[in-house]
C-alpha cells in the first residue's frame, strides 16, 4: 500500500504501524523534525528563481526588494519549528563562502547585495519596489499578480504561502501559488515558463562552486539556470 500524505504516515509510525519512514521511500513532515531526537546538518538551500526575462520582473530594483521583504527567519521557524536555518546568500550556511579565494566571482566580493539579511528589511524594500516600479513606468496600482510554480509537497507549499504573506504584507503584491508534478514542474522551468519557481539544490561536495557555478551561463540546457539572468563580471 502506497500512502501519499506524509502525515498520515507519521501518525501511522507513531502508532507502531510503520516499521520505518522517510526516504528513500517518503519523506518525514517537516514539522516533526523537532521532536525526532538527534538532527544532522544538510547543505542544502532552496531559492526562488524568478524570470528576468519578464516585464516588471526583469527589473533589478524590483528582484532586490522582492528578496529583502522576506523575513528568512521568521519563515524558517513558522514552517519547520527551526529544522530549517535562513540563509543569506547563493550558497548554505553550512558552505561558507571565502571571499579571498579566487573561484568566488569579483563581483560577490565587492558587492553586499549578495548577502542578503535573515530579517525583512521593510523600509529598504519598499523603496526599492517603488524605484522599479518608476523605472518600468508602472503604477503602484497597475502592478499584476505574479505565479509562483513549485513541486507539489506539503512543505513547499507551506513555505511558497510564507512568501506569499509576506509579499502581500509588506509590498502588497498579489502572488498566487500553484503546486506541479514533479515532470511537468521540471518541464516548466527548463523551457523558462514561469514567472517564478522554486528550486532546491543539495550539491555534490561541499564546496560553494557547485552552487556558484550554475549562475555561469544563462541557458538551463548546461546547468539548472532557469532565470535568464546573466552577466559577464559574475
Amino acid at each position: 500500500t502506497i500512502i501519499q500524505d506524509e502525515n498520515r504516515v507519521f501518525s501511522l509510525f507513531e502508532e507502531g504501524k510503520v516499521d520505518f519512514i522517510g526516504e528513500p521511500f517518503g519523506e518525514i513532515p517537516i514539522n516533526t523534525a523537532p521532536f525526532l531526537g538527534k538532527q544532522k546538518i544538510v547543505a542544502s538551500v532552496i531559492w526562488y528563481e524568478i524570470n528576468t526575462d519578464l516585464p516588471i520582473l526583469r527589473n533589478r530594483n524590483i528582484r532586490l526588494a522582492l528578496s529583502k521583504a522576506i523575513d528568512r527567519t521568521s519563515v524558517a521557524f513558522k514552517i519547520s519549528h527551526k529544522a530549517f536555518k535562513p540563509s543569506i546568500g547563493l550558497t548554505p550556511n553550512a558552505i561558507p563562502i571565502n571571499p579571498s579565494i579566487g573561484l568566488v566571482p569579483s563581483i560577490m566580493r565587492v558587492s553586499p547585495e549578495c548577502f542578503i539579511s535573515p530579517h525583512s528589511e521593510l523600509k529598504e524594500s519598499q523603496a526599492l519596489f517603488a524605484q522599479g516600479l518608476k523605472e518600468e513606468g508602472v503604477a503602484i496600482e497597475e502592478v499584476p499578480s505574479f505565479n509562483l510554480i513549485y513541486y507539489n509537497k506539503e512543505f513547499n507549499k507551506k513555505l511558497a504561502q510564507a512568501i506569499q504573506e509576506d509579499w502581500l504584507q509588506n509590498l502588497g503584491i498579489k502572488l498566487s501559488i500553484q503546486g506541479m508534478e514533479l515532470k511537468p514542474f521540471l518541464d516548466k522551468r527548463n523551457q523558462q515558463d514561469f514567472e517564478i519557481a522554486q528550486l532546491g539544490l543539495i550539491p555534490s561536495t561541499t564546496d560553494p562552486v557547485n552552487h556558484l557555478e550554475i549562475f555561469r551561463v544563462a541557458n538551463p540546457k548546461l546547468g539548472k539556470n532557469d532565470t535568464g539572468w546573466e552577466d559577464p563580471e559574475y
